[in-house]
């Protein structure tokens, strides 16, 4: 066992992201497969629309939680799906269908909208998603290990701003209920309809949504629940985007030890072009090192062949945390070769 995986095997929630296209998936599959096979009961869940953790271990697993292996569970999860059923359900509370039972005079549709907030932003939807899921999942306590593999950066740092979102969208409801209490008062006053109505119903589940927030956000900037692992590749557009990534995690106080740098071309040989792009990368990894020095770097090292499938999975698990970002500078150097 090496430090990477002895330290990751005592974080409960792990959260991979970087840019599109770094091996995101590959590596949180791989990574996966290792801690399961140290004994970890381990689940990865992904969370990018665009799934392909099935195409990864080579398998069909979709929106339920299917079983790897002996200790390995993965899971296609969307959050938007979660979201939208929630929709529906508060959409129930506040249409007419709701009965006099529920305490309010029917509600127009215009107002529905409104309460239901057709027009939320696709990044909220998905965080309001994955914060549900990882707060079902901190209260099951089913699995050693969460590994998310999470959208494309941008996403993940749309989801970072969800509690500043819910609040001013808390914010907009509130408004929109105090606008009708004096209505609501005098309806139930001429028809003596009971205290609780729809509104304070749509009010109370947002408060149990911004409860389960608050909650999940005291776990991820937990440095002893969760680590926050940086892929990257060694070309500057990725360089620069978890450069920002970083950045936003540090201002919002959640734990990024550790980097790993994917991809990593490590050759001496007679192919030129395998020697050019050596030489690059050795030159990308001096500069991650001087922009990364607080943060422990990693290489996983070019592959050349199509990772799918548990036998290339498990060839990807055992790099993962070998190599140190001085070593790979150092093999290169010496003209070592991994292919």
């Amino acid at each position: 066992m090496n430090d990477l995986i002895e330290e990751l095997g005592r974080i409960p929630y792990i959260i991979v992201s970087g840019k599109g296209g770094v091996g995101k998936t590959t590596f949180s599959a791989a990574l996966g497969y290792k801690l399961s096979d140290q004994g970890k009961k381990t689940l990865v869940v992904s969370l990018d629309p665009a799934h392909s953790l099935g195409d990864a271990f080579d398998m069909e697993i979709g929106n339920n939680i299917k079983r790897i292996n002996k200790k390995l569970y993965a899971l296609e999860f969307n959050p938007v799906q979660l979201f939208a059923v929630e929709k529906q359900v508060l959409q129930k509370i506040v249409s007419p269908e709701g009965g006099p039972g529920t305490g309010m005079l029917p509600v127009d549709d215009e107002m529905i909208d409104l309460l239901v907030d057709m027009q939320i932003p696709y990044e909220f939807a998905e965080g309001i998603g994955f914060m549900k899921l990882f707060h079902s999942l901190i209260e099951k306590k089913e699995y050693d290990t969460v590994i998310f593999d999470t959208a494309p950066t941008g996403h993940t740092l749309e989801l970072l701003k969800l509690p500043e979102f819910l609040d001013s969208f808390y914010g907009k409801l509130i408004r929109f209920r105090l606008r009708l209490s004096k209505f609501f008062s005098r309806i139930k006053a001429i028809f003596g309809f009971g205290r609780e109505d729809k509104a304070d119903l749509t009010l109370k589940m947002l408060e149990e949504t911004r409860n389960i927030i608050k909650a999940v956000r005291g776990i991820l900037t937990d440095p002893s629940s969760t680590e926050f692992v940086v892929i990257m590749i060694p070309n500057d557009m990725s360089i620069f985007e978890s450069e920002r990534l970083a950045s936003e995690l540090e201002a919002h106080s959640i734990p990024n030890r550790n980097i790993v740098v994917n991809f990593v071309r490590i050759y001496s040989g007679s192919c030129e072009f395998c020697n050019t792009m050596s030489k690059f990368h050795l030159s990308q990894l001096k500069k991650i090192k001087e922009i990364f020095p607080k943060n422990k770097l990693w290489v996983i090292p070019y592959i050349s062949e199509e990772i799918r499938g548990l036998d290339k999975i498990r060839k990807i698990s055992q790099h993962i945390g070998s190599m140190n970002i001085e070593g790979a500078i150092e093999l290169i150097k010496t003209g070592g070769i991994i292919e």
